[in-house]
């Protein structure tokens, strides 16, 4: 059974901040709820205090200055041609066993979030 619901959840209702980062892995930032948010590239080995800078940015903790152009592609944020991140939690969005929302809810929800981080990485 779906969530009636739905269509008032906003996505801080899922993605709950503030976000912080794993320290364990140190390749996942998670909301204040555990619910996973963030996948940084782990092949590239990105500096610790480059994704936690991410991480204050989103949380809206200051303002950073970076050096280069954010861009996104679906749920990946590129700063310059360079694959920094994606955005986690889609099975929290649609499984059975989480919040099991219709599809177009769910993307609804994710892209909102999309949206908040690149307007919080872009200033």
């Amino acid at each position: 059974m779906k969530r009636k619901d739905s269509k008032n959840i906003h996505w801080n209702d899922v993605w709950t901040l503030p976000l912080y980062l794993d320290t364990h892995s140190g390749t996942y930032a998670w909301s204040k709820d555990n619910v996973m948010a963030l996948m940084f590239n782990y092949r590239d080995r990105i500096p610790v205090d480059i994704k936690k800078d991410i991480i204050d940015s989103i949380n809206g903790k200051e303002d950073i200055y970076w050096a280069g152009v954010w861009r996104k592609n679906g749920t990946e944020f590129y700063l310059e041609d360079k694959y920094v991140f994606c955005v986690r939690g889609w099975g929290h969005l649609i499984g059975a066993g989480a919040m099991n929302l219709e599809e177009d809810e769910a993307q609804r929800i994710q892209d909102e979030f999309i949206e908040y981080i690149y307007s919080r990485l872009s200033k």
